[in-house]
């Protein structure tokens, strides 16, 4: 397999969370495509939270990419210089005021091979500790709700959670604690 050649990157949007070039593109056919978007967002990491009696940590709350209530993890933007682990306790901390004492990475992504969108660090992290209020100190406002794992199975499926990388989020957790 040949790469693409990138032959030029133009900026059209610059925003605190979102960057977006056009660049032109040499395909391994010698085709050109002159406008191939490409969106960047800072990485960010999420979390599924396993309780000791087998129940999964929703955040029920609006999403306005989704235009409507749905569920999600608990997650958030990486902070320059911080590693994923550490970004990963520091929002269950911060949204929920949780810690767990075992975490587990369950694989990196990006939104969009073909045109990015930033990279997701995902984690499963069991035996949760209540150790402060939490509270996102931000726009968002959603209730916490325990729910057994068949229920988060049957969630993906019946369209009510929000996100690709919070659907892949509860999957891959579901794998993991299949085995």
């Amino acid at each position: 397999m040949t790469k693409w050649k990138t032959l030029d990157s133009r900026l059209v949007l610059e925003h605190p969370y979102l960057r977006v070039t056009l660049d032109a593109v040499e395909l391994p056919d010698g085709t050109v495509i002159p406008d191939w978007p490409i969106a960047s967002m800072q990485d960010y990491v999420n979390v599924v939270v396993l309780n000791a009696v087998n129940e999964l940590l929703v955040l029920e709350g609006y999403g306005h990419g989704f235009g409507r209530i749905c569920w999600q993890v608990v997650g958030g933007l990486i902070d320059p210089g911080e590693d994923p682990l550490t970004a990963a306790k520091r929002e269950l901390l911060e949204e929920v005021g949780l810690e767990c004492a075992q975490w587990e990475a369950l694989g990196r992504f990006v939104g969009s091979k073909n045109r990015y969108f930033g990279t997701g660090h995902l984690f499963l992290a069991r035996h949760p500790t209540k150790v402060a209020e939490g509270g996102t100190g931000d726009l968002e406002t959603y209730t916490l709700n325990w729910v057994p794992l068949t229920q988060v199975r049957e969630a993906l499926f019946a369209g009510k959670i929000g996100g690709t990388d919070h659907a892949l989020n509860f999957a891959l957790a579901l794998l993991k604690l299949e085995r």
